[in-house]
């Protein structure tokens, strides 16, 4: 595989998709996510907004340690504190599949307000500084959603 050819293929695309809108990112610190996350920046620089989601299930300092690298890299990330709601939603679970479920759908309901997602659901078209694409690396290929 031409990895540089993949690159410029992907910022291509991104450009494309998201033209002169902006994006956000859900950066998770796993492979997949800060792949997404640099491509992006590559491809949007400053019209990307990337958010690390501190769900209370990482190692200590982990969502830190993520933003700096990040920072050295010259890619601002913004670290939402969200322990209590995926801690509040996982209480009392056991079943592995309710789990990832109650992860998922509390991860989507905290990145929704903070990108802006919402006001461009409910109001299509009216905000041009409305994020119109969410990117994420969650073993899936770039592209989770575009309005």
């Amino acid at each position: 595989m031409d990895y540089q050819a993949f690159v410029k293929e992907q910022i291509a695309e991104i450009q494309r998709i998201v033209k002169d809108g902006s994006a956000i990112n859900a950066l998770s610190g796993g492979v997949d996510s800060s792949v997404v996350t640099v491509l992006g920046h590559r491809s949007l620089g400053d019209r990307l907004k990337t958010v690390f989601i501190e769900n209370g299930l990482m190692r200590k300092d982990e969502p830190e340690r993520v933003v700096g690298l990040f920072k050295e890299m010259g890619i601002p990330v913004q670290l939402v504190d969200a322990r209590r709601d995926f801690l509040n939603a996982l209480r009392g679970l056991t079943d592995p599949e309710e789990k990832r479920n109650a992860i998922t759908k509390t991860f989507y309901s905290t990145v929704t307000p903070v990108s802006g997602l919402a006001s461009s659901f409910s109001n299509p078209g009216e905000d041009s500084s409305a994020v119109a694409s969410l990117y994420s690396g969650m073993m899936i290929p770039l592209r989770i959603m575009i309005l």
